[in-house]
């Protein structure tokens, strides 16, 4: 019946062996399609988290620079090196330098009074090199500070260390105590 006897029997086969090709690829389309979607909603998700996240951070930050700048003690943040890179207001207030004088400056060389640098110079380099802390973390206490105009007047300080972007900070809280020294 056929022209050629036994061809029916080869295409068939072959037939039957794309139709198995054909269907392990729609197969793995379909798996691929739904990998695709399940990591695309990944994604998304991944997506939303990170912006609450980022919400949260912004309203975190915004909260802590309102603290910072009504705080009645004086807030100087400085690095590594000594640059200020923070100065509220109550900090201009106690010891007369605008912000944008301080913001940048070496903090030794706006705060520290001319007969005490030497010996803040010696215990920075000795905690850097060292991590040896005598004033860092330990709390209140009570030094020498100087304003703009060059006078001195007694200071509660606290500092603190944290990171930051710009790696390791120094945060200080400083209280002007004159008034309670003369009374």
């Amino acid at each position: 019946d056929h022209p050629f006897p036994g061809s029916q029997g080869g295409a068939g086969r072959e037939r039957e062996g794309v139709a198995r090709t054909l269907s392990l690829v729609a197969a793995l389309t379909v798996a691929l399609v739904l990998s695709l979607v399940s990591l695309i909603i990944s994604l998304l998700r991944l997506d939303r988290l990170n912006r609450r996240n980022v919400e949260r951070n912004l309203m975190t930050l915004a909260r802590l620079e309102a603290i910072v700048t009504t705080a009645l003690d004086g807030v100087i943040v400085a690095d590594r090196s000594g640059a200020v890179i923070e100065f509220n207001p109550a900090a201009e207030n106690i010891f007369g330098y605008s912000r944008d004088e301080a913001v940048g400056a070496q903090m030794d060389d706006l705060i520290i009074p001319d007969h005490l640098r030497e010996a803040h110079r010696r215990g920075m380099d000795r905690y850097l090199s060292s991590g040896e802390r005598r004033v860092i973390g330990r709390g209140r206490i009570r030094l020498e500070a100087r304003k703009k105009d060059g006078s001195t007047f007694p200071v509660e300080v606290t500092i603190s260390r944290a990171m930051s972007d710009r790696g390791e900070i120094f945060v200080s809280f400083l209280r002007d105590l004159s008034a309670q020294v003369a009374a």
